[in-house]
């Protein structure tokens, strides 16, 4: 899941308090990323200091990235949370040290390749009519391992990445612009399922059986119970909103509902979590590390398949269409999500209109399948369980139901027929 919104007001960050939101004592310490950050001079761990410069849009040193640096109306950028499935958070905080080490690690591999994406289409603006690709951008990268707590409670185990980019980006030609963040909030729900089709990847090659959940998946064996008992901040947001409400409603909801984080002990709360799985559940971290022998299933779409159901909705298809349907297949694939948007691009069909479309003609196989499924649908020889003879055909209906006789013999033997034509035709 990714959530997108302006990081606060460069004044909230230059007068950091003790209990600052992202830079506290209590999490880990926030890492610098992307591609522009080392030639800034920003590397390993964040400091407020640097941070409260770039925030305030300016380097280092003080000296301007962008026209607006220091000024009231600078945007410092947008916060890019990435959240965890909750049952990879629950492996994670359940599991031996030694394995949540490694499910850690694919936490951040995701996050990782779910950045470089978002860089690699950001945009700045150049003229009132001209965009051009950023050559570079820079995030200070903050883990966080609690949701907020429900009134009462302490607060629940949620894995979550806040990516903070800031509005500056280096361009090919050396100079800093301002990023022109609708090209980020128009990839949002790409970006979101990059970071699912990765982190669904690496939790497969850890040995986890992973099945798809809607738009993203969970880890097999952790039950839907032990998942909403570590769910009362979302069953919170839930009884704050009204019935059937909006995304928008249910955003009013978290936001009314929301308390303070406050002070976190998080040796504490990992002994709190185990006990809780444990006496209510019998989840250990033996039953957890067990999960990592899981079968791995795949099941994987066709290009043909994916690219049918997406011209379906629109005649042309952009960059970004051809990468959120191929990090959705990812999940049930177990395809490297590279690779599998490598093989949509070379899929025979897909034509480059332009250097921005690409439109798809289906393959004559396809469309000489299609027709043979028509015909047999359209003649009621479709293949049926228990109406199959021994040849693995459609059996003719018996004498007296519905007509089946007709000029030249019966329509079943017509079906026959045309069926045998059609499959000639798919073999050339």
């Amino acid at each position: 899941m990714l959530s997108i919104a302006p990081i606060k007001n460069s004044a909230y960050y230059s007068n950091l308090a003790s209990e600052d939101y992202y830079n506290n004592d209590k999490e880990p310490a926030g890492q610098w990323a992307g591609k522009a950050a080392e030639s800034l001079g920003l590397s390993g761990a964040v400091g407020k200091a640097d941070f409260a410069q770039l925030v305030s849009g300016h380097d280092t040193t003080g000296k301007a990235l962008v026209r607006t640096a220091g000024r009231d109306n600078h945007r410092a950028g947008q916060d890019l949370c990435f959240s965890a499935p909750k049952s990879v958070t629950l492996t994670r905080r359940l599991a031996s040290p030694e394995l949540a080490e490694k499910i850690h690690q694919a936490e951040l591999a995701a996050v990782a390749r779910a950045v470089a994406y978002v860089e690699s289409v950001a945009q700045t603006r150049t003229s009132p009519t001209d965009y051009q690709k950023i050559a570079g951008g820079v995030f200070a990268i903050y883990e966080h391992s609690t949701a907020r707590a429900a009134e009462g409670q302490p607060p629940d185990p949620q894995d979550h990445y806040h990516c903070l980019m800031m509005s500056s980006a280096v361009c090919d030609d050396g100079k800093t612009r301002a990023i022109d963040f609708r090209s980020v909030y128009q990839n949002k729900v790409v970006a979101g399922a990059v970071f699912q089709a990765e982190l669904a990847n690496e939790m497969r090659l850890l040995g986890f059986g992973v099945e798809k959940d809607r738009w993203s998946f969970r880890i097999a064996g952790i039950s839907p119970e032990l998942e909403r008992h570590f769910s009362k901040r979302g069953q919170q947001v839930k009884d704050a909103a009204p019935e059937n409400a909006t995304a928008s409603q249910r955003s009013v909801a978290a936001k009314s509902s929301r308390t303070a984080k406050g002070e976190l002990d998080r040796a504490g709360l990992d002994v709190y979590w185990r006990k809780e799985a444990v006496e209510k559940f019998g989840i250990d971290e033996k039953r957890i590390d067990a999960m990592t022998n899981s079968a791995m299933t795949l099941s994987g779409r066709s290009n043909d398949s994916i690219l049918r159901n997406l011209t379906k909705r629109k005649p042309y298809l952009t960059e970004r269409d051809l990468t959120k349907a191929a990090a959705l297949d990812c999940i049930n694939s177990g395809r490297s999500l590279c690779e599998r948007v490598e093989s949509l691009k070379s899929a025979k069909g897909l034509n480059r209109v332009n250097d921005r479309q690409y439109s798809y003609t289906p393959t004559e196989r396809s469309f000489a399948q299609r027709t043979a499924t028509t015909i047999k649908q359209t003649l009621g020889v479709a293949m049926v369980s228990g109406n199959l003879n021994g040849q693995g055909r459609a059996a003719p209906a018996a004498a007296g139901s519905g007509g089946m006789k007709g000029a030249g013999g019966t329509r079943y033997e017509m079906a026959l027929a045309q069926e045998k034509e059609i499959e000639l035709a798919i073999k050339l």
